[in-house]
């Protein structure tokens, strides 16, 4: 009896073609719309593209910062790739990880093949920017990949998990810590929460500790990489002030906020737990889905447990950092996988499919601003789940939605997969060339090389996004990345200092209107500083040159200029 519960708990699903299939696309997708990624300084700096400056916050931060996609960075880097090739290649792992987490999930909640291939491009196409708790959702198409490549791959571990094939989760849990550190902690505290809640996946956690051993061997070597390449960047800056922690939260961080959801927020979350209870339920989800079901719940608890204690304990900084509310985000997430799975299993009836166009308009809707769309959408979401969980649903009736699906599993094949792969891969071929030349650096552009040729550390006016993707240059700090204070507060004295006396703003003073995670505009205050003064800041905090918009003016030597950008020289 005990052989035959562990074979319909660990039985795989077919898993792998609709997860390539969807993993190409979303590759295709993430080529195409590439961008600089944050991590592309991290890899400069771990490569020895940039030197280690002890005196810039913002450097320390970059040799400190631990991920897995940093490192992966620095190998491309250290290969020879150049940063526009680097960006290319990042966006397309970023959105082939998304495509392939999405598509395993629809698979582990009992979905087809077919659908699983279908939900991703659905999903990237209606957009989710602007949802999420605490922290905004989003599949590709920013620069800021942390935060994306954390949650996909925890999605990928679910879905994985929640296929039957718990020895390979297991080991991916493991690795999640290095890929991201606090949704890696999250995770593994999730799957063992929901197997600890099932009986049968309880009895079964003994056999999976050998892969999560590995995995979790796998992250101390990343985090050990990490250290020795990172070096002096691992000492401590100072003494930690939690009331100027807590000064700096609120005048600051934009993603540490009280807990106010948006309406669309709560229409997601409460779709999703509706969903996954009254699945479980009814037994609608495969063995292995049921124990994924389990594990969700779980989380979400574990979620409304922790931001519900944060204010609680407002001086243990662990509890601060993690951003406990950003963990409701899998609910949004999961919302269509979810749909797509109950309206596609093998067991759906003819009114699950007639309600899916429904559901689908309702969820499309769901993101206008218009109020009454937003009203009909919740409405429509409502119905469809009275009707999908009446238990007279009309299973016995044929059924043209499904016989369609079925027709469209028989062509996921490896065949088609193969010449998806191949179509894709001549089309990026030539996709390249003009995707590349939206990146601009010292490699293609002459102002960018006068700067990166330029010696010593630069400093940037506030506004310019990111300018060390460009120039490969340390800069001395960075006036759009004072959150990073929020996860190495030891570095805030030295941060707060550098702003008072370079940019006139003290950055623990809170100011009205919305939180700001950059310093407000200084134009003034420089124009207006005299020669000898910047020298003087030069000589104090270390930097040589000043890279300004290209209409400020400064009492300094100018060095060159582009229509964007202008460099000032100090010492």
């Amino acid at each position: 009896m005990t052989v035959s519960k562990a074979s319909s708990l660990d039985a795989p699903c077919p898993f792998w073609t609709p997860v390539v299939m969807a993993a190409l696309i979303g590759a295709a997708c993430g080529l195409a719309a590439a961008t600089w990624p944050v991590s592309l300084e991290n890899g400069q700096a771990l490569a020895g593209r940039i030197p280690f400056v002890a005196e810039s916050a913002w450097n320390v931060y970059l040799f400190r910062l631990w991920a897995l996609i940093n490192q992966l960075t620095a190998g491309l880097l250290a290969l020879g790739f150049d940063g526009p090739s680097v960006a290319m290649i990042i966006g397309g792992l970023t959105g082939a990880l998304s495509f392939a987490a999405l598509s395993a999930l629809v698979l582990a909640l009992g979905g087809a093949g077919p659908a699983a291939v279908v939900a991703p491009v659905f999903i990237y196409l209606y957009e989710l920017k602007g949802i999420g708790f605490s922290y905004p959702i989003d599949l590709m198409r920013t620069p800021h990949i942390f935060g994306i490549i954390g949650f996909s791959y925890v999605l990928l571990v679910l879905g994985v998990f929640g296929v039957g094939r718990r020895r390979a989760a297991w080991g991916l849990a493991g690795l999640a810590p290095a890929v991201h550190p606090t949704w890696g902690a999250f995770c593994l505290g999730m799957l063992g929460l929901g197997s600890l809640l099932d009986a049968e996946a309880r009895s079964h956690l003994r056999r999976d500790l050998p892969p999560l051993a590995l995995g979790l061997i796998l992250s101390a070597a990343s985090y050990a990489l990490q250290r020795r390449l990172g070096g002096a960047a691992f000492a401590p800056a100072g003494p930690i002030d939690m009331g100027d922690y807590q000064l700096f939260l609120r005048a600051h961080d934009v993603h540490r906020l009280r807990f106010e959801p948006l309406a669309l927020d709560v229409i997601f979350f409460v779709f999703t737990v509706a969903g996954l209870c009254l699945a479980l339920v009814r037994k609608l989800l495969p063995p292995s889905g049921a124990v994924l079901g389990k594990c969700l719940l779980a989380g979400l608890g574990t979620a409304a447990a922790l931001t519900a204690a944060a204010p609680l304990f407002p001086e243990f900084l662990p509890l601060q950092m993690l951003m406990a509310p950003r963990f409701f985000n899998l609910a949004i997430i999961l919302a269509m996988p979810l749909f797509f799975a109950l309206t596609t299993r093998p067991a759906a009836g003819l009114r699950e499919n007639a309600l899916a166009g429904l559901c689908l308009v309702a969820v499309w809707a769901a993101g206008s601003s218009d109020l009454l769309r937003g009203m009909a959408a919740t409405a429509a979401l409502c119905l469809s789940l009275i009707f999908i969980f009446r238990p007279d649903r009309l299973s016995s009736q044929v059924n043209p939605v499904q016989r369609l699906l079925d027709g469209l599993g028989r062509c996921c094949s490896p065949a088609a997969a193969l010449a998806l792969a191949l179509f894709l891969a001549v089309e990026g071929y030539y996709e390249a060339y003009a995707i590349k030349a939206r990146f601009h650096d010292a490699s293609n552009d002459s102002f960018y090389a006068l700067c990166q040729n330029r010696p010593g550390p630069l400093l940037p006016a506030a506004g310019l996004l990111y300018p060390q993707w460009n120039i490969a240059r340390p800069v001395i700090f960075y006036p759009g990345g004072l959150d990073l204070a929020s996860y190495f507060p030891d570095l805030l004295p030295g941060m707060r200092r550098l702003a008072l006396s370079v940019y006139g703003q003290d950055i623990l003073a809170t100011s009205p209107g919305p939180r700001r995670s950059s310093l407000a505009d200084h134009r003034a205050l420089w124009e207006a500083r005299s020669t000898e003064d910047w020298r003087e800041l030069g000589r104090r905090f270390g930097f040589t040159d000043i890279l300004v918009p290209a209409d400020w003016r400064l009492s300094l030597p100018l060095v060159g200029s582009n229509c964007a950008q202008a460099l000032y020289a100090v010492q």
